[in-house]
């Protein structure tokens, strides 16, 4: 009995040690997922990301394209692209005021946490907090 009880140790402890653990770099492309909440309301949409930018579906139709540029191994700046159809004044108001700034807080099963910050007027920044995970297609 107590052999069994070794041998299933032994196994438990090799599968978890076995077990691939995801890393920042594991979502710089690929297809996600996100979650969030902004101003106490839930949010989710897809997103597809390539090396250099992304594109973000919040409803079916055409994506909005977004620039990411990778900062650190675990933060990236999102800007909106100024020859985009759709840029507006608030897009080149947060542009100028540095973009979107992602950093990753951890990473949990196929899923990273994130918090982000960008300014909205000269004087006020808003903090978004969510999770983004991997899809799997």
């Amino acid at each position: 009995m107590r052999l069994l009880l070794l041998l299933g140790l032994g196994l438990l402890f090799s599968f978890k040690m076995n077990a691939q653990e995801l890393s920042c770099a594991d979502f710089k492309e690929g297809t996600f997922y996100i979650e969030g909440n902004v101003a106490g309301k839930p949010f989710r949409y897809d997103l597809v990301r390539y090396s250099d930018f992304q594109e973000e579906y919040y409803s079916p139709g055409v994506p909005i394209k977004v620039d990411i540029k990778w900062i650190g191994e675990c933060s990236y700046v999102l800007s909106k692209n100024p020859a985009d159809p759709d840029f507006g004044e608030i897009d080149k108001q947060i542009n100028d005021w540095g973009g979107i700034v992602v950093e990753l807080v951890r990473i949990e099963d196929n899923c990273y946490y994130f918090t982000s910050l960008f300014k909205v007027t000269e004087t006020h920044s808003e903090r978004m907090d969510g999770k983004i995970c991997k899809d799997e297609i």
